[in-house]
């Protein structure tokens, strides 16, 4: 009887993608519309890619919002000290 990692041993890593040769029917594909694992492979969608961009520069707007925020607040307590409110 042939053992796992006997099985593993017969399967090269040079078929791309290794990953669906693994027993059971795995067939690589990790995230619905795409295939394969690794970026650049066949059927790779840059959607992943894309939205985490768009994600990161979405944080980075909100953390300049939140301090125009801040610094506006900054001034108007200012100003309400100074009428003495």
């Amino acid at each position: 009887m042939m053992d796992m990692m006997d099985y593993y041993r017969q399967q090269p890593f040079s078929q791309p993608p290794f990953f669906q040769q693994f027993p059971g029917g795995f067939d690589g594909q990790m995230i619905p519309g795409t295939q394969g694992v690794f970026p650049g492979g066949p059927g790779y969608s840059n959607q992943l890619d894309r939205l985490e961009k768009r994600v990161n520069r979405l944080e980075r707007r909100v953390d300049q919002l939140e301090r125009q925020v801040n610094q506006l607040d900054r001034r108007l307590r200012r100003v309400e000290r100074q009428l003495g409110y």
